[in-house]
């Protein structure tokens, strides 16, 4: 509508006239004809003023850059390979006049653009072909003389009403895309070909498909908006002020992580569990991640960015990457009952996994393997001990039947058979003068721990677009049984026998918060889970080394009690495990 280059504001010719400086208002076409559609004439003209830097000085608008261009060039790029895919036959052609289309293809070899050549061939008194038979041509001339060399588009920007500092414009008059490097305004800005600028009725008459998280590219810019996607470049464009008196920046401001909180995605929930499992980098077109340290193993691999265009095949899209969703499978040979908080050595628990998509299932393995590294090399008190086979899993879904519901987050352990005399107790005990009642009272237990469960509601928040969050609430149970050495006197022989003493449960409420850096040289983040009385988790840096092909990963894990007076028999009252994890991608 015409209406629309109100927003643009006022470009203002400052003229002196008798020592006096006169400001003439250029743009008021909106009291001339509110009510009209936005025709070619008035398009034409808003896409001119847009199209010239010099004009945003003393516009009454604000101008923001994106900061994730993917779906932007996902979606020209697919509407430039329908219109460059069409196969244009001899009929086709000879239905536009000879001296029209010779109009175009000197257009296309000139360098002009579509805008241009439609308005040359007005100019000479003809009437050009509607429009999509005139894109094909276009396109079609295009692709016979350049190659449909494929430009990269490197910038996008959005032309709002002017907004106050943290507010969402609730409109948004243009966007505009560059093909420019340059990351100075003024110069990828300077000359804007019309055929990048794109209005309000071209965004919302620009469909997209069942791909994309909205269905038309206005509706997908406006989401960017919400989802603070952008930067605010207005100060920079108008060449005036600066962030102490003109428009403060705004810091903290925070937004959910999700492109669509009542529909989640996969990609959503991997953005979540990329926050819980600490992985900062974006591995690019890369697939295969290997993590190697004493305590965890882990290989994962990803899906290949990219779409399904409408033949249906897929499109590898090398401006994505393949860890932003949920990966295809993996293995992972790790430690830990990190449910409730017993991490890495200290639970003598070895557990192999499978992982695909949200889901991770695994045999928990009747051996202690290496765990003796923990008190060897980190000098971690030994309390626990091993038992049979047992299956351990954990799942990150969304229930969809409920609004905003979040993630959900369930884990479990179970292992079956009799306990395992802890070795590294080295009781040496004699059958002829061992006595079980003094050992019951000194309680020379061994602790295995059978069974446990977790289930958490959790939701996440991003600050900044830097920093993210991951909020758990929900419950946390375990069962651990006490076995001890007890004296068979049957048959008239004493005998010693491995039995279960007791078993005590603990449940409680469980809170958990993760969080992780990003977009900076070395990411960082902190893992923090409150339950029973105890404070567990751990902290992370991690290094890049070759960027998206090596990294060395520097954390710690532990555990501590402070909120009650003694802790539980099976327990340290803290431990710590330093441990380097070396990552690779390929």
């Amino acid at each position: 509508m015409k209406k629309l280059l109100k927003f643009v504001g006022q470009r203002v010719y400052i003229m002196k006239r008798n020592g006096f400086k006169f400001m003439v208002p250029l743009l008021i076409i909106l009291l001339l004809s509110p009510l009209f559609a936005q025709d070619e004439a008035s398009r034409t003209e808003m896409e001119q003023i847009l199209g010239r830097f010099s004009n945003y000085r003393f516009g009454n608008i604000s101008l923001y850059r994106l900061k994730n261009i993917v779906d932007i060039r996902r979606a020209i790029r697919m509407r430039q390979e329908r219109a460059a895919g069409v196969q244009i036959s001899e009929d086709i052609l000879k239905s536009i006049p000879q001296d029209v289309l010779s109009i175009i293809e000197d257009g296309v070899k000139a360098d002009e653009s579509l805008r241009e050549i439609t308005i040359a061939i007005e100019n000479r008194g003809l009437t050009p072909p509607e429009a999509a038979l005139l894109e094909q041509a276009y396109q079609y001339f295009r692709a016979k003389y350049t190659g449909a060399a494929e430009q990269r588009i490197e910038n996008a920007y959005l032309v709002t009403p002017r907004s106050k500092a943290g507010e969402v414009p609730n409109f948004i008059i243009a966007l505009i895309i560059t093909y420019s490097q340059s990351q100075e305004l003024e110069e990828s800005l300077r000359k804007i070909d019309p055929n990048d600028i794109y209005t309000y009725d071209e965004m919302k008459n620009f469909r997209l498909d069942t791909t994309f998280s909205a269905d038309n590219l206005y509706d997908l810019m406006m989401t960017a908006l919400i989802q603070r996607n952008v930067e605010n470049k207005t100060i920079e464009a108008q060449g005036i002020g600066n962030p102490q008196w003109f428009a403060r920046k705004v810091f903290g401001i925070t937004t959910s992580p999700f492109a669509n909180e009542a529909d989640l995605t996969s990609f959503d929930v991997q953005k979540i569990l990329r926050v819980s499992e600490g992985e900062p980098f974006n591995f690019g077109l890369k697939t295969n991640e290997l993590l190697v340290s004493p305590d965890w193993i882990l290989w994962r691999q990803f899906p290949k960015p990219g779409y399904y265009d409408d033949a249906g095949n897929y499109v590898i899209d090398s401006t994505g990457s393949s860890n932003s969703d949920l990966p295809n499978f993996g293995l992972e040979l790790k430690y830990g009952i990190d449910a409730i908080n017993y991490h890495s050595f200290f639970s003598e628990r070895l557990t192999f996994s499978a992982l695909w998509q949200n889901v991770k299932l695994g045999l928990i393995l009747p051996t202690d393997g290496w765990a003796s590294m923990g008190k060897n090399l980190f000098d971690v008190d030994r309390k626990l001990t091993y038992a049979g086979f047992g299956l351990a899993g954990s799942f990150d879904f969304p229930i969809k039947v409920i609004p905003k519901s979040g993630v959900f987050h369930f884990d479990f352990g179970y292992v079956v058979g009799d306990a395992k005399e802890s070795k590294y107790k080295s009781r040496n005990l004699d059958s002829l003068t061992y006595n079980p009642a003094e050992a019951i009272a000194k309680s020379d237990f061994d602790y295995l721990v059978r069974g446990n469960a977790q289930a958490y509601y959790t939701f996440g928040v991003q600050i900044d677009d830097n920093y993210l969050f991951r909020f758990g609430l929900g419950a946390t149970f375990y069962q651990v049984e006490k076995w001890f050495y007890d004296l068979d006197t049957s048959n008239f022989r004493r005998k010693l026998t491995f039995k279960k003493y007791d078993e005590v449960s603990v449940g409680d409420v469980s809170i958990r918060i993760d969080f992780m850096s990003t977009n900076i040289a070395t990411p960082f983040g902190v893992n923090l889970q409150y339950f029973n009385s105890g404070i567990g988790g751990g902290i992370w840096l991690q290094v890049p080394i070759i960027r998206n092909t090596l990294a060395m990963r520097i954390d710690g894990r532990g555990y501590f009690v402070p909120f009650k007076d003694k802790q539980e028999d099976w327990e340290n009252k803290g431990y710590f495990v330093p441990m380097v994890r070396f990552i690779v991608n390929f």
